[in-house]
């Protein structure tokens, strides 16, 4: 073995005991409710792990590493599809932004 593949066998295990330090969030058991959107990310690095996890009718769940983007446009489409909803039944919606509610 040269020097080289041995150093690079070294830095190899010891990238594969600091990942194995990192910090992980762990989910179990996760359900996303008929028509519900559920997001579980990070956006930090920071590693996930889920079992179990269901989703039932017309639910929409998101799982692992996004980027803040990612997750504004996620919730903008949210917002977007919940309102146009809303409208279409004749219903009311919340504004958010004001905290008041319109017809």
């Amino acid at each position: 073995m040269s020097g080289t593949n041995g150093t690079t066998e070294e830095q190899g295990k010891e990238e594969a005991r600091l990942a194995d330090r990192m910090l992980v969030n762990v989910f179990e058991n996760v359900l996303a409710g008929e028509a519900s959107r559920q997001v579980i990310v990070s956006t930090t690095g920071i590693r996930i792990s889920a079992s179990t996890v269901t989703t039932e009718a017309r639910a929409m769940q998101c799982l692992g590493q996004l980027s803040d983007t990612s997750i504004s446009q996620i919730s903008q489409d949210h917002m977007a599809v919940s309102i146009s909803q809303q409208e279409a039944k004749g219903g009311r919606h919340q504004t958010l932004e004001r905290g008041t509610s319109s017809a």
